[in-house]
């Protein structure tokens, strides 16, 4: 909250919870929701819950009834406070910080808004199989994105994922997020 500049904070919170959260990691971590058992199930649950959470509380100064319902359903038998008004404030604690998990976010991140962007250009769904998809980037990245690839094929619908390397003279035009894509229907 910037300067006591509510309405810049709120659209922010909103922006976060609509686009990053509801676009972007529910859509990643269906995969993983779905599974029966398994370590990345909970791992998903965890992170779901925690940012759900951390969300919840961001919203209560603007929305207090509302957030208060939701914590008292959805989270107060887990939380020790009986408000979600008297919870301490959400705070990252170290541990979770990761400049490399940031990046690779971030990466993911690219690509995903990459791909929508390309199906509405070509006027199909957002949700429309791909029977392969080709990622243009900096040969450094490749190896980060084979670790990340069952999510990018469960986010985009892509059968087939390929990655190159750009050439090098192209790669000097490329930022260190930018991704160049092939989509095959």
């Amino acid at each position: 909250m910037e300067n006591g500049n509510y309405a810049a904070a709120r659209s922010e919170i909103e922006r976060f919870f609509w686009s990053d959260f509801c676009d972007n990691y529910l859509e990643l971590a269906k995969a993983r929701l779905y599974k029966e058992y398994g370590e990345e199930r909970v791992q998903a649950q965890w992170t779901l819950y925690h940012a759900l959470l951390t969300v919840l509380k961001l919203l209560a100064p603007y929305l207090p009834f509302v957030t208060e319902e939701i914590y008292q359903e959805l989270f107060r038998k887990w939380d020790s406070a009986l408000s979600i008004h008297i919870s301490d404030w959400p705070i990252a604690p170290e541990e979770w910080i990761n400049s490399d998990a940031d990046f690779a976010g971030k990466l993911l991140l690219e690509i995903l808004h990459a791909v929508r962007r390309q199906k509405a250009d070509l006027g199909i769904s957002v949700g429309a199989q791909l029977a392969s998809l080709q990622i243009f980037v900096a040969q450094a990245h490749i190896s980060l994105l084979e670790a990340l690839s069952s999510d990018i094929q469960s986010a985009t619908r892509a059968q087939e994922l390929v990655f190159s390397s750009l050439l090098k003279e192209s790669e000097r035009d490329l930022q260190p997020l930018q991704v160049k894509l092939v989509l095959l229907l």
